[in-house]
């Protein structure tokens, strides 16, 4: 029971700063030149390379941490069967557009213009199945199938919501994954993890079920407590990824690491405590993330060969610096063009496309 009736619109309105700034992270993550294959041998080079990558792995547990706060009220009336007809046209439909538009342009792209020419279509068939695969299992067009399952999940199970066990077990399946990385017992790919994320999405629905006793546990947490475990958990999780490069992992800074687990939770906390940040309210977040998250992958995609030809000329993909500037001018060119696309298209009459309602 919430006895303070202003708390659940505030920490919803610092639900939706968070929530363009764990967009920020992801559209950042993805946007990521080439530093995930570079190999540096400079031990600061090393450490700039962790600080670039791993500062877009905060946001997706983020986004689980919202979906479980947003989804906690509707919660106890969802069946699998009504919460994918909520979803329906909100989320899956629109995912599934930019999803099948992404597809036919990168096979428009990669088709030799003979095969075009002849309407010889099994290879564009076969080559949109692996393209399917590929941004589904590998690109960024996995969040929403995981989301949807870790809800079901927790659809089905919501008469435990509040037993311990459920806690426990969602964190033995969360750290089984961070130590997966290390043993590679299963693939670190996206096609399984979803069974760590339930975690995140539970304690979003904690935080909210219990948002006064949260609030004032909140409230007593020093300022100097919260920031020294971020700065040491980014730093840790910063030590974790150039390991776990080093020894092989193919997903070496997953978002599933427990150093990021607890780094995204203290920086979860910290922005719920702060005050700060509330320019981002005039951005609109609540009505553009999600188009911002479906396009943002076809921008960068579409911008990326320019780039090529760009570094090639003046021989920069060995240069550091250069290396750090042109990312920050990709990352904000792929988020703005994103952002004025998806203003654009939801003032349209294809507003629908991006999930939102008239």
């Amino acid at each position: 029971m919430t006895f303070d009736k202003g708390l659940p619109k505030l920490y919803a309105d610092r639900m939706n700063i968070i929530r363009l700034l764990a967009m920020c992270s992801i559209v950042w993550g993805h946007c990521l030149y080439g530093w995930e294959e570079k190999v540096f041998c400079r031990p600061d080079y090393q450490i700039i390379q962790a600080v670039i990558i791993q500062s877009g792995r905060i946001g997706t547990i983020w986004f689980f941490l919202i979906s479980g706060f947003f989804l906690s009220d509707k919660l106890s009336g969802f069946n699998i069967v009504s919460f994918t007809r909520y979803r329906l046209l909100s989320l899956i439909v629109p995912w599934a557009i930019f999803l099948s538009l992404y597809i036919l342009i990168e096979v428009v792209h990669l088709s030799p213009d003979k095969q075009i020419l002849h309407g010889d279509i099994k290879p564009a068939i076969h080559m949109s199945f692996e393209l399917f695969k590929a941004f589904i299992f590998h690109g960024a067009y996995w969040f929403i199938p995981a989301s949807i399952i870790t809800a079901y999940v927790l659809i089905t199970l919501k008469k435990y919501i509040n037993q311990p066990w459920l806690c426990i077990t969602l964190i033995c399946f969360t750290v089984f994954y961070s130590v997966n990385l290390y043993y590679r017992w299963i693939t670190v790919d996206h096609t399984k993890a979803f069974w760590g994320y339930t975690l995140f999405l539970w304690m979003g629905i904690q935080v909210k079920r219990n948002i006064d006793q949260f609030k004032v546990a909140l409230d007593k947490i020093p300022w100097t407590l919260l920031l020294t475990c971020l700065i040491l958990m980014f730093t840790l999780s910063c030590w974790e990824g150039i390991k776990l490069t080093q020894i092989g992992c193919a997903d070496a800074y997953s978002s599933l690491r427990c150093s990021n687990s607890i780094l995204a939770i203290a920086g979860f906390l910290c922005l719920l405590k702060s005050d700060g940040f509330q320019w981002i309210h005039k951005l609109n977040s609540a009505k553009y993330v999600y188009g911002i998250y479906l396009v943002h992958s076809i921008i960068g995609t579409e911008i990326s060969p320019f780039l090529n030809r760009y570094l090639a000329h003046y021989s920069l993909f060995d240069n550091l610096p250069y290396l750090i500037v042109i990312q920050c001018l990709y990352f904000s060119i792929v988020f703005a063009s994103s952002y004025f696309l998806v203003a654009g298209i939801t003032k349209s009459p294809l507003y629908f496309v991006v999930g939102r309602r008239r």
